[in-house]
Order: C-alpha cells, then sequence, then structure tokens
C-alpha cells in the first residue's frame, strides 16, 4: 500500500512539474510576441515590408501562446478533452491557422527579400503600403480556408461524433486525401518555394559580387595605367594634386617661362648688336633655338620660315602652355571621371553588404523554422497514413512546432541589429517610467 502511495505521489509531483513548465512556455510564448509587438508600436525603424511579415507572424505567434497552449495543457496532463466538441473546433481552427500563418508569412519574407535583391525597379514600383496589407490579410484568409472545411464540414459526413484526445486534433484527420492536400498546402510546397528562393538569393549575390570584384580589379588597372600615363606626360600628377591652385599654376609657369625668354633674347639682342646682319641673324637663331631645345623638349616644331627670335620664343610658350592647359583638363576630366566610379562601386557594394547581411538573417529564420516544423508534419501525415508511431513521439513533435513561436521574439534581435535596438530603446521607456511613477507617488 505505501509503495502505490509512494508512485502515486511522485506521478502527482511529476505532474505539477510538467504542467509548470507548459504554463512558462506558455507565458514566455505571450510576453515575447507582446514585446515583439510593442517594439514594433514604439521605434519606426521596423516599419520596413519585411518587418510588417514579422508583425503578422508575431501577432499568430501570440495567439498561439495566449490561446492555443494554455488550454492544451489540461489536456496535455489529464489525456481528456474537458471543454466540450465546440470549443475544441474552435480551438484547432485557430491552432492550425496561427500555425500555418508563420509558415507562409516566413514564405511572404522570403518572395520579398527576393523580389528586393533580384529586381529592385519593379519591387519599388509595385511593392507599397496597401499591398503589404492586401497580402496580410490573403495568408491569414487562405490559413483559414485551407483547414476551416476539414475542421467543421467533414463532421457532417461522419456518424461518430465522439470527443476524444484523438478527436481534438481535428476531423480532417480521418481523411487521408484531404489530410494529404492540407499538409501538401501546409508545408509542402512552402518548403519548395524556400528552398528555391534561398538558393536564387544566395546565387544572386554570388553572381553580384564577382562582377563587383571584376570591376574593381579593372579599375585599380585603369588607375594604375593612368599614373603611368600621367609620369610620362608634359605635367606630372604632383603638379596637379591640389585643383584649386591649377590656374595659378599655368599662369605662375607661363610667367616664369616668359621672364626667362625675355632675358635670353635681351641678352641675344645685346649681343648682336656689335655684330654685322648677317652674323647677327646666325647668332640669334642659334641662341634662341638653344633656349627651345632646353624649355620645350616635348613640342615638335621645325620652323621653315625665318622669324624673328622673339616672336619664335613667344609663339612657343604659347603652344607650350596650350599643350599644358589641355593635359591638366584631361587629367581634370579623367580624375572625375574615377571619382564618379569608385562612388558608384562603394554604392554597389554597400548594398551587396546589406543583402548579404539579409539574406543570412534570412537563412537563420528559415533554418530555425524548418527544424521546429519537419517532424509535426511527418508525424502527423503517418498517423494519417496508419503508420504507428508513439504517442510520446508525436507529443514531442506538436510541441516543437509550438516553441518556434516561443523561440521567434528572441531570434529576432539575434539576427538583425535593429530589433536589439529596439528592444533596448523599450527597454528604457519602460525603465523611465516605472521610475517617474515612483517619484510620483513618493511624493
Amino acid at each position: 500500500m505505501t509503495i502505490i502511495n509512494t508512485s502515486n505521489s511522485s506521478s502527482i509531483i511529476i505532474l505539477i512539474l510538467i504542467g509548470i513548465c507548459l504554463s512558462l512556455i506558455a507565458l514566455i510564448t505571450a510576453l515575447g510576441n507582446i514585446i515583439v509587438l510593442l517594439a514594433f508600436y514604439c521605434d519606426k525603424n521596423l516599419r520596413t515590408i519585411n518587418d510588417y511579415f514579422i508583425l503578422n507572424m508575431a501577432i499568430a505567434d501570440f495567439l498561439v501562446g495566449s490561446f492555443c497552449i494554455p488550454f492544451y495543457i489540461p489536456f496535455s496532463i489529464t489525456q481528456l478533452w474537458p471543454f466540450g466538441s465546440l470549443f475544441c473546433k474552435i480551438w484547432v481552427t485557430i491552432d492550425d491557422v496561427a500555425t500555418m500563418t508563420s509558415v507562409l508569412n516566413i514564405v511572404a519574407i522570403s518572395i520579398n527579400r527576393y523580389w528586393s535583391i533580384a529586381y529592385p525597379i519593379s519591387y519599388r514600383k509595385y511593392v507599397k503600403q496597401h499591398f503589404v496589407y492586401l497580402v496580410m490579410g490573403a495568408i491569414w484568409c487562405f490559413s483559414f480556408i485551407n483547414f476551416a472545411p476539414g475542421i467543421w464540414l467533414l463532421s457532417l459526413f461522419n456518424n461518430n461524433n465522439n470527443i476524444t484526445r484523438s478527436d481534438c486534433s481535428g476531423d480532417y484527420n480521418r481523411s487521408f486525401v484531404y489530410m494529404l492536400i492540407a499538409q501538401f498546402n501546409y508545408f509542402i510546397w512552402p518548403f519548395i518555394v524556400l528552398c528555391v528562393l534561398n538558393m536564387l538569393i544566395m546565387l544572386n549575390l554570388w553572381k553580384r559580387s564577382r562582377k563587383m570584384n571584376r570591376l574593381m580589379s579593372f579599375n585599380q588597372y585603369a588607375k594604375h595605367r593612368e599614373r603611368n600615363i600621367g609620369s610620362s606626360s608634359l605635367v606630372t600628377s604632383k603638379d596637379i594634386e591640389d585643383d584649386q591652385h591649377l590656374p595659378s599654376l599655368i599662369s605662375s609657369y607661363s610667367i616664369i617661362i616668359q621672364k626667362q625668354s625675355s632675358t635670353i633674347t635681351n641678352s641675344s639682342v645685346n649681343r648682336c648688336y656689335y655684330r654685322n646682319k648677317k652674323d647677327s641673324k646666325e647668332t640669334c637663331k642659334s641662341l634662341s633655338m638653344s633656349y627651345l631645345s632646353r624649355k620645350c623638349a616635348n613640342v615638335n616644331f621645325s620652323p621653315s620660315y625665318d622669324y624673328r627670335s622673339d616672336s619664335l620664343i613667344d609663339y612657343r610658350i604659347e603652344s607650350e602652355t596650350k599643350i599644358s592647359r589641355s593635359i591638366i583638363n584631361e587629367l581634370r576630366s579623367q580624375n572625375h571621371l574615377n571619382n564618379k566610379k569608385y562612388k558608384r562601386y562603394r554604392q554597389c557594394d554597400s548594398r551587396i553588404i546589406r543583402d548579404r547581411k539579409a539574406a543570412r538573417s534570412l537563412f537563420i529564420l528559415v533554418i530555425v523554422f524548418l527544424i521546429f516544423l519537419f517532424p509535426y508534419v511527418i508525424c502527423a501525415i503517418a498517423i494519417t497514413a496508419d503508420v504507428n508511431i508513439s504517442g510520446i513521439i508525436f507529443e514531442i513533435s506538436f510541441w516543437l512546432l509550438w516553441l518556434n513561436s516561443t523561440c521567434n521574439p528572441f531570434l529576432y534581435p539575434f539576427i538583425q541589429i535593429k530589433y536589439r535596438r529596439a528592444y533596448l530603446k523599450l527597454y528604457q521607456s519602460c525603465l523611465k517610467y516605472f521610475t517617474f511613477s515612483r517619484s510620483n507617488h513618493s511624493f
């Protein structure tokens, strides 16, 4: 007798502990998704398209934590449904619709992400605020249409309406065809779409990264070639580092050449004054040509006529100034084009980095969701096909499906920094509110 009493007392303690653990799961799920809703309401940085779908998923997860789990706890402990057949249909409907809404919201996030990455122009054109509201409502309607007929209408064609533990999982479990169609809409095609879209997103990012690397390498090669050309030209790159001093550089350069040419011309004229005319012509011409050969080595000029030395020097100075100005203008335009290219490359690079972070966060969200969802779908299809599966395994898979709603509020700040900032801002505002209320009560 004492052994029986001790076994009964230990089983009661275990059931109490199970009830406490399941109640904590329900409380954490509800409070976590309330925090997500409040963060979305308080922080305007969370008003992007993907965040609206996360808001829609948080509403579904809140229904799981506040309605589905609490009413399932007595049923999980006592193995009996104590709330009647009508409430069982309502409970199963809300549970199935809420969980399928979470699946379709993740599919909508993946479609939105792929559309924004692969086709940004059409995405900006068509994806507006009212379009997002329509998609959010369509997700709930499609989830309701998928499960509600099997829950409310199949019972009209069945004579057995007794409510037992197995019956409370929905009347569509008795029909293998309906169960297969419902699970196909619930998991199979969303799973295929998620896999294909994530692969296309990664492929698109890989192609863009390769293209960006090729463009950057070509730009570096072009810059290196421009440096080599600029170093061999008349005006070096050191002379045009500051674009603001280029006009003064040109004017000072021309003034120096004119002064030197005037001095050489005067000296040549003074030397030629004491000689005869024939010698003076030859001497002046030789002096001017020797000066020009030193100062204007880059200008190819061979006079075919007999000009005066001063006019010849002025002409050479003018031609050299024109050539230097043209080279400076060309280098200016090349520098301007290079700056534009560099800015465009920087924008593309930052866009690729941003899309890569978004794709990584989406991939983590999808993987975690599939880990929690996949066991339940396999067990549900197997039970409908009359495959013997342990009740404990099915119960674990059922709770894993709900634990995804518990993990999502903690997963959002882990994969996106803006949710961390929104949670921190919400915590600071709540702390200020409580300190202000305490100070008012103290007075």
